[in-house]
């Protein structure tokens, strides 16, 4: 085989390697979005972690003022799409919607737990819930500000 001919070949390969790849993360996110329930699941979950969240005595007071009605509604979508679903989220970017808040990483893992708690509820298996915490625990480093 001449060197042309084996380049190519390499090329190919990895562009084919490449689409491979995306369609096993696509797959992988629309089995976590089935995995949640689909869109009634993941409004299940969202409509309990909700009432968690504003309970918990740890964080309790960022959500005295917030429209939870509003909040699980950004909530449904941000966790449809993360998961693979067809929902879009248009709230707010991460950073601007939570500046000024001086949240903490305390507070971020006290909101974490609280949704492993509302997953738990939702008889929600633990490696589907790690999938979608692992989702949103990337978005600590803009969230927490102390």
């Amino acid at each position: 085989m001449n060197m042309i001919h084996t380049c190519k070949s390499i090329v190919l390969a990895t562009i084919l390697a490449s689409g491979l790849q995306t369609a096993i993360a696509q797959v992988e996110e629309d089995t976590l979005y089935k995995s949640l329930g689909g869109k009634s699941g993941v409004m299940r979950i969202v409509n309990e972690f909700i009432a968690i969240i504003v309970a918990d005595p740890r964080i309790d007071g960022f959500f005295k003022t917030t429209d939870t009605e509003r909040l699980s509604a950004l909530l449904i979508d941000q966790f449809c799409q993360l998961s693979g679903g067809p929902c879009v989220y248009q709230g707010r970017d991460m950073d601007s919607a939570h500046e000024g808040l001086k949240i903490r990483s305390t507070d971020f893992y006290a909101v974490t737990e609280d949704l492993q708690i509302a997953m738990e509820n939702c008889q929600i298996p633990s490696h589907t819930a790690n999938k979608l915490i692992t989702k949103l625990a990337s978005m600590k480093r803009v969230i927490v500000k102390k």
